[in-house]
């Protein structure tokens, strides 16, 4: 994970140093300070694994920035931002051609283009503006504070291409496109994606899952708990208390559990809200959410533990449930009851598919863990998996609550919990 701000305009150096203050703490690691004759721009590094690569990279007469993860890069390149000139020789098709979670600008100073995009879901925050005939790109709001009154968020599943001759903004929407042919009747390929789309995800160094007695994590953990750099943490207030205690029979001393009190409460709340970007560059206010308090906590004790990598359910409730069960709706979020018809056509895409609770929980999850220098990786939002998912037919989306996900653990024999609780640092 990384961040960084860019604009057109080489005279704004000053003013996105001074904005660099939310933008450094998701790139720790080293800050990168560039003054081009045709613009300007602010790096700042997550350095994971690997030798560390410095932005932006330069490839004969373009500049690419990239904030996130490739897993399917050739073998042939060291690491996956190396490889970004290789994926970029058709800027249409790399939503196609990547497989992994990213944002990414590229300046084609030959040409006088600047494309700017995020992946098929838009996991990585990044946001515009065009005013005063300039370009600036950030990947937080608060990086462009000062400079333009009007923010824009980069959409997911969509190409952006501005040309710098012209100042002229050309949008191309919905670049990826899902088959909605339902026609899989056993969940074999699904379950092959979905032990996939986990390892692959998978660091080679410590990483943490946020586990709770419910399904998502509890997927995440029985496929990963082997591995030798796993760490499991459970916020137990809101939790089935005897599941989270049968699940520590399997995972031993990888669980670390904790329970909030009204000091220890307290303390991360103002944790949150002084190490947190402001409010008033929010989208989604997840102050106000009680669940951004446990992220906090889990942000702040990954610092302590050295952990860089944190693996989130975020996605499968908007995809794999739709907040509801055979047509009754768990929470008002939900579009359709949970009940998948035999027509897709007629749904897709449902509203918390790209944006929606979709939306405010990527960016509840980039921003809290991102403030303490931590890479959020999706299992649940990987493109392969997603497909396989719409490729089931209806029986096998409908047999149960998220049956394709509860199907696994029950072959893991490992416990869970089907209530819909959520995440809190509150009993309700």
């Amino acid at each position: 994970m990384c961040s960084f701000s860019f604009s057109t305009n080489s005279n704004d150096i000053c003013t996105l140093e001074a904005n660099n203050v939310f933008l450094r703490k998701r790139g720790p690691d080293h800050t990168e300070i560039t003054t081009h004759n045709t613009f300007c721009s602010i790096h700042n590094l997550l350095h994971i694994t690997g030798s560390k690569t410095i932005q932006p990279i330069k490839h004969n007469e373009s500049f690419i920035f990239f904030n996130g993860e490739i897993y399917n890069y050739p073998k042939k390149f060291k690491s996956d931002t190396l490889s970004l000139p290789y994926f970029l020789k058709n800027i249409y098709k790399f939503h196609h051609n990547v497989d992994g979670e990213y944002s990414v600008v590229y300046y084609d100073t030959k040409n006088n283009d600047i494309y700017f995009f995020r992946d098929i879901f838009g996991t990585k925050p990044l946001y515009y503006s065009t005013e005063n005939a300039r370009l600036l790109i950030s990947s937080l709001k608060s990086g462009l504070q000062s400079i333009c009154n009007v923010v824009h968020s980069v959409q997911p599943n969509s190409v952006y291409r501005y040309n710098t001759t012209k100042r002229e903004l050309t949008i191309k929407h919905d670049i990826f496109k899902f088959n909605l042919d339902q026609k899989n009747q056993t969940l074999n390929g699904f379950n092959k994606a979905l032990k996939k789309a986990i390892i692959k995800r998978i660091p080679k160094q410590r990483f943490c899952v946020g586990m709770s007695s419910g399904i998502d994590s509890g997927v995440i953990s029985a496929i990963s708990y082997k591995n030798k750099f796993s760490n499991f943490i459970s916020i137990l207030n809101n939790e089935n208390k005897q599941v989270v205690a049968d699940r520590s029979m399997v995972l031993g001393p990888k669980l670390y559990m904790h329970v909030f009190d009204t000091f220890s409460k307290a303390l991360t709340i103002k944790r949150l809200f002084s190490h947190s970007e402001p409010e008033k560059y929010l989208d989604y206010n997840y102050f106000k959410d009680s669940s951004s308090f446990c992220l906090s906590f889990i942000g702040e004790w990954c610092n302590k533990q050295g952990i860089k990598v944190f693996l989130s359910g975020t996605g499968a409730d908007e995809i794999y449930s739709d907040y509801g069960f055979n047509g009754q709706k768990y929470t008002d979020n939900s579009c359709f009851g949970g009940l998948y018809p035999n027509n897709l056509v007629s749904v897709f895409p449902w509203k918390n598919f790209f944006t929606g609770t979709m939306k405010d929980y990527l960016e509840k999850d980039e921003k809290i863990l991102g403030s303490f220098g931590i890479e959020t990786r999706y299992p649940f939002l990987d493109k392969q998996l997603v497909q396989e998912f719409l490729w089931l037919v209806p029986e096998l989306k409908n047999k149960e609550y998220k049956h394709c996900l509860v199907n696994k653990l029950k072959k893991s024999n490992f416990p869970y919990w089907t209530e819909k609780k959520g995440f809190s640092c509150e009993k309700k």
